[in-house]
């Protein structure tokens, strides 16, 4: 990896040369890879956070719903709704 890395520098420092531009600095680069690495480690653990809070969310709201009666069964589904009614009640 670090071989490519160095063979596509030189290319590029010498494509930068024949334009007149300063080379580029290869601490720079690898600064901005690791810095890149870190955002992407950050994001994806903050998206696995989120896919296991929102996973216990739904085993908790089902299990509220479904605790008195067999899973699917009529008297489930009636219970459901009057546990939604009872919490979503309004407040006179």
């Amino acid at each position: 990896m670090n071989n490519f890395l160095q063979e596509a520098m030189a290319k590029a420092n010498e494509k930068r040369a024949k334009r007149g531009l300063p080379p580029i600095d290869e601490k720079a680069v690898e600064n901005r890879l690791k810095s890149m690495q870190a955002k992407e480690d950050s994001e994806e653990k903050n998206r696995l956070e989120r896919i296991a809070k929102q996973s216990q969310k739904t085993k908790d709201s089902t299990e509220y719903y479904n605790r008195n009666a067999k899973e699917g069964s009529l008297a489930s589904k009636a219970n459901m709704v009057q546990l939604y009614n009872e919490k979503h009640e309004k407040k006179s």
